[in-house]
């Protein structure tokens, strides 16, 4: 019965039948699983977290409950416990590949030795897991260790179903001169910002770089340097196409490239009055969350209330960049003038917007790359796991030079990073 009313997606009611089940016999592990999904599909991740500590007391070595219990805990941010998790997993199941995945990838985001070594292990016995490649790949770039972490980057798109190939040769390094080339913006907005700052190297290589449209982005990237023209489709001349974020691998980029792409600002009516609101005091932009649609949203993010301590930093005016779901916490904290909300603006206007701040204070988004090519400051807070550009222990970017990183101390908790913020806000 608790079956049927998870399958009729009547979480709450499978829930208790199932805990009604554990009293009417020896207990079992899976009514403890089917309790555990009833609390995810709930948002409640803690209990479910608990219930299936408790299916995994009845069966230790139950592959199903470690392989489950590991998932929960690497979607939390919990990468040392989903580790260990792991470990358990393949200890019950030797040779299990998802197993052996999932442990190094969590030992990779804890920041645990012996992350490198495992990669190494499962591309060994198998070369074709591009699970383990593209984590492995992750592990060599944020470490700066461009030789091997290109190639295996190349093994995105094997993960990605989405990824559709442009129907024409795929430039993988033949020469350029004289020859038209498409480049495809890819990944998320952040990520084609980050990598317009290869293009003028195609362009000095000979080619008449084409750059596909993303509507997003189209007026940001309006005088792109070495870039000929926008297109919304590739014209039938064109020579080669190249995801952009390819171009650094078959450069054989060896070393940061700090130098940013030139982007486009647009001004907008009512730009004076906003920074007039300030009266003269500081001006300081805050975003708390990127895009919800990205799967590591949740780790990155922080939440309004977690900026609230930044409040009260006297001779500074607040201004909220945040866009989608998340701008809601604005309206529904009810903050008034204390944070003026200036949502409503594409990336070129925004860009406008940022040449006007003193500062911007912000969780990981796509914003975080466009201030940081304005050469604007940047104060980023970043989680315990960070994307590869912003990964290691330091303070400054060597993609941004004009931006700073703020670390958590813990998974899951920003009060470090605002603390040594709303520090620095009094001090500047």
């Amino acid at each position: 019965m608790a079956l049927r009313a998870y399958g009729r997606a009547q979480f709450d009611t499978a829930r208790t039948l199932a805990e009604a089940s554990l009293e009417l016999g020896e207990e079992r592990f899976e009514p403890w699983l089917l309790i555990a999904e009833a609390h995810l599909e709930a948002g409640r991740e803690a209990a479910a977290v608990g219930a299936l500590t408790r299916a995994r007391a009845v069966a230790p070595k139950e592959p199903e409950v470690l392989a489950r219990l590991t998932l929960v805990l690497s979607q939390m941010g919990h990468a040392e416990a989903a580790a260990e998790a792991a470990r358990c997993w393949r200890a019950a199941v030797p040779g299990d590949k998802d197993a052996a995945v999932q442990e190094a990838l969590n030992r990779a985001r804890a920041g645990l030795p012996g992350a490198a070594d495992a990669f190494a292990a499962i591309l060994a016995r198998d070369p074709s897991n591009n699970a383990a490649a593209y984590g492995a790949a992750m592990l060599h770039l944020g470490a700066g260790d461009f030789a091997r972490g290109w190639p295996l980057f190349e093994r995105r798109h094997c993960l990605d179903p989405h990824f559709v190939p442009l129907p024409l040769p795929r430039w993988r390094g033949e020469s350029l001169v004289g020859r038209t080339l498409a480049v495809v913006p890819e990944g998320g907005h952040g990520d084609a910002i980050w990598s317009m700052r290869f293009l003028p190297r195609l362009a000095a290589l000979g080619a008449e770089v084409r750059l596909l449209e993303r509507s997003a982005l189209t007026a940001l990237f309006a005088d792109l340097d070495g870039v000929t023209d926008q297109c919304a489709a590739v014209p039938e001349d064109t020579d080669f196409w190249v995801p952009s974020l390819s171009v650094p691998a078959i450069l054989n980029l060896a070393a940061p490239e700090p130098q940013c792409a030139r982007l486009s600002a647009r001004p907008f009516e009512g730009l004076d009055q906003l920074i007039d609101r300030a009266r003269g005091r500081k001006k300081v932009g805050l975003i708390w969350s990127g895009s919800v649609s990205y799967g590591g949203n949740r780790q990155r993010a922080a939440g309004l209330a977690d900026f609230l301590p930044l409040l009260d930093v006297p001779d500074v005016q607040l201004y909220s960049l945040q866009k989608g779901p998340p701008q809601a916490e604005l309206a529904e904290a009810g903050l008034g003038d204390l944070l003026i909300d200036c949502h409503d603006f594409d990336f070129a206007e925004t860009a406008a917007l940022l040449q006007r701040l003193d500062l911007m204070i912000m969780t990981d988004s796509a914003v975080a790359h466009l201030a940081g090519s304005l050469g604007r400051p940047v104060w980023l807070m970043l989680d315990r796991a960070p994307f590869w550009y912003f990964a290691g222990t330091g303070e400054r970017s060597v993609w941004y030079p004009s931006m700073r990183l703020f670390r958590q101390d813990r998974p899951g908790d920003w009060s470090g990073p605002v603390a040594r913020i709303r520090k620095e806000l009094f001090v500047s």
